[in-house]
């Protein structure tokens, strides 16, 4: 008993008796019973809130076995609704398919860029994740709220088994934008910019009333590579390479106007499409989901015009777009495909350039009225002189009219200051308003440009040609194949006259024995002749890479030459009737030739070259031409020219016959050459 008399009695006070000792152990029993107690109600509150979470989760997981089941036996992974939000299409190595999308962010599943199916299961198990931050905007629902919307609509997610939240972001997004119809803007080609060769496409999203009441306040919506600044032969080969991310964007539609309107003069094209305002959630919708995620930029297949097609089907799953294209997606086929697919709600709107603006004014004065013009736009000549104040009303009206769209073309196009160029406008535009309405008895009293032939009624951008003909006294059969695009001797309708752009030309020909030879193969060519007149000094050029069998003579097999050519220049109206009816280029062009060694061992040339085009804008056109060359080689000099004449006809747009001849030295003797032929476009 000693012994427990020095046990702590606890509480001050306390007597360390044996009784208050006794008194101590009766408290802490009943502190140690309270706290048993606590721990195994705690244990027992615990075991009970783990087995309702395991009971949630073995429900969540019932709910998501019974949805993909279910999605199983409907076959979703497989309709064209889940392949168009996915972006899968057919690939011709693999023979599945593949997602245009690179960026990993995009999926659910780490297989889901070639595996539909598995993406698809995945997507629906990332859609039963907690809310974490409670953010529900980075939540997959909201996240992928494109695919969540579909799946929802084909599953029918019950709330209860799946709550469903929120996207605040993405309705705001949608109300800033406020859709209510979409337009294909197709701005035409624009030769000096790699990219922009064969045009571009881009969509409108108009708001009630935006495009009938001010289409500028609408947003665009453009895919376009991530260049980083890159021109030249680094941009043009990292295109063709995939060498860059490509993104969307989404921003005001004028500055895409001054973009391609303005700065680059380029006519644009808007086509109001047939989509209905369900549709059109739907593509915005995926396209909220494309946001940051970059698709591999390839120039001739993944490119702006494709994926845009691409974009467009998430609204209209069934609408057959790409089926109609080859393995490469030119911007004008996309667009044919488009309005064959969709529909149009109206005519397609022209917007023309500013250059375009001025080169209609321009046809309706004489030379010297243009002269005149000139004058005033550089502030040599004032609106009350003489010279203009005794013109009719209607004459006077075009001159100022012609002065103040040069002036506003300078202006875009970086060539004067705002500060020098806005008295001149204001006193320009005064004068004009002053006029009031008149009419021009020499030139119409319409204002409005013109709108040319809409491209998607162009021939279309593949074509092959059969013909026959002589080479000296040897006949020959000849099949011609061309993929794209368009050379200045096919139908003009629906293209930049004077501007012509070939890929892959492929030239076979069989003389009757032996086997057929190949008479030219060429990568690329194009050609630009913009006619120089009065306001305008453009340079005129064209560029070619090909390999070309080149003859000794008439009978020759000939001997296949690589050859990388081109020239620069300034062309001329000659007609007298209308500046684009007859044409003359004339210009130096140079050479560079790689080949085997003899006769054509040659390394580089250079010469005058001349061309006059008449018939441009009618069914039928005649190119001549007469190019010499002074060849340089290992064996010396020699020269190469060639003289000739091109006839072609227009029987319908994809439907036409051509007659060439000419007079061919390549270094030898010189002998002559004849073919007619017959070409499909399709």
């Amino acid at each position: 008993m000693v012994a427990l008399a020095f046990l702590p009695c606890g509480r001050p006070g306390d007597r360390c008796t044996p009784r208050g000792v006794t008194e101590k152990m009766r408290r802490d029993g009943l502190a140690w019973w309270r706290r048993l107690l606590a721990i195994a109600l705690g244990a027992a509150v615990l075991m009970s809130a783990t087995n309702a979470i395991a009971q949630v989760d073995a429900a969540a997981s019932s709910y998501q076995r019974e949805l993909n089941e279910r999605a199983q036996q409907l076959k979703l992974s497989e309709t064209t609704a889940w392949r168009a939000l996915g972006y899968y299409y057919p690939d011709w190595f693999t023979g599945g398919v593949t997602s245009l999308v690179d960026s990993d962010a995009f999926f659910a599943a780490p297989s889901g860029k070639t595996e539909p199916d598995a993406e698809l299961q995945a997507t629906i198990a990332r859609f039963f994740e907690p809310l974490g931050n409670g953010d529900p905007n980075a939540h997959p629902q909201c996240r992928w709220i494109a695919r969540f919307r579909w799946l929802n609509s084909q599953l029918m997610f019950d709330p209860a088994r799946m709550p469903a939240y929120a996207c605040p972001d993405f309705e705001a997004w949608l109300g800033e934008v406020n859709p209510h119809s979409v337009s294909l803007i197709f701005p035409a080609a624009y030769l000096n910019n790699p990219s922009s060769m064969f045009g571009h496409t881009l969509l409108r999203i108009d708001p009630p009333g935006g495009s009938e009441a001010a289409p500028l306040i609408s947003y665009a919506l453009n895919f376009a590579a991530d260049h980083q600044g890159e021109q030249g032969v680094a941009f043009a080969l990292k295109g063709l390479g995939g060498g860059y991310e490509g993104y969307f964007s989404l921003l005001p539609y004028y500055e895409k106007v001054k973009q391609y309107n303005d700065i680059e003069s380029r006519d644009i094209l808007e086509y109001p499409l047939q989509m209905t305002p369900n549709e059109i959630r739907k593509m915005l919708e995926s396209v909220w989901e494309l946001d940051g995620n970059g698709i591999d930029y390839y120039f001739f297949t993944t490119n702006c015009s494709f994926v845009l097609l691409a974009v467009l089907r998430t609204g209209r799953p069934d609408v057959p777009l790409h089926e109609s294209l080859p393995f490469y997606a030119v911007p004008v086929d996309t667009l044919r495909a488009t309005v064959g697919g969709f529909g149009l709600s109206g005519p397609p709107v022209f917007r023309p350039s500013a250059y375009s603006r001025v080169r209609d004014l321009q046809r309706r004065l004489s030379k010297l009225r243009q002269r005149l013009a000139l004058k005033l736009a550089a502030g040599e000549v004032t609106t009350d002189d003489p010279t203009v104040e005794t013109l009719p009303p209607g004459q006077r009206a075009r001159l100022i009219e012609l002065a103040q769209s040069y002036l506003q073309y300078q202006l875009d196009s970086g060539d004067i200051s705002r500060d020098v160029a806005a008295p001149r406008s204001l006193n320009l535009l005064r004068a004009r308003a002053s006029l009031g309405s008149v009419v021009d008895e020499g030139s119409g009293s319409g204002t409005e440009t013109p709108s040319p032939v809409p491209p998607d009624q162009g021939h279309h951008s593949a074509r092959v040609a059969l013909g026959a003909g002589m080479t000296g006294g040897n006949a020959f059969a000849e099949i011609r194949a061309r993929p794209v695009y368009h050379d200045l001797l096919d139908p003009e309708s629906g293209f930049v006259p004077g501007a012509a752009i070939e890929l892959l030309d492929l030239r076979v020909r069989y003389y009757g024995d032996g086997y057929p030879l190949l008479e030219s193969f060429q990568p690329f060519a194009v050609e630009s002749l913009s006619p120089r007149d009065e306001i305008f000094r453009p340079i005129s050029w064209r560029m070619r890479a090909a390999v070309d069998r080149f003859r000794s003579d008439g009978g020759d097999d000939g001997t296949l030459i690589g050859v990388f050519e081109g020239g620069v220049g300034g062309t001329w109206p000659i007609a007298a009737e209308t500046a684009a009816a007859s044409i003359v280029t004339i210009g130096p062009e140079a050479a560079v030739f790689s080949g085997p060694s003899g006769l054509k061992e040659r390394i580089a040339g250079l010469g005058p070259a001349v061309s006059v085009l008449t018939g441009v804008g009618k069914e039928w056109k005649m190119r001549l031409h007469a190019g010499w060359q002074g060849t340089a080689g290992y064996d010396g000099f020699s020269d190469r020219f060639s003289v000739g004449a091109a006839y072609a006809h227009t029987i319908d747009r994809n439907l036409s016959l051509r007659v060439e001849a000419a007079a061919i030295n390549s270094g030898g003797s010189t002998y002559p050459e004849w073919m007619a032929t017959i070409s499909w476009h399709f």
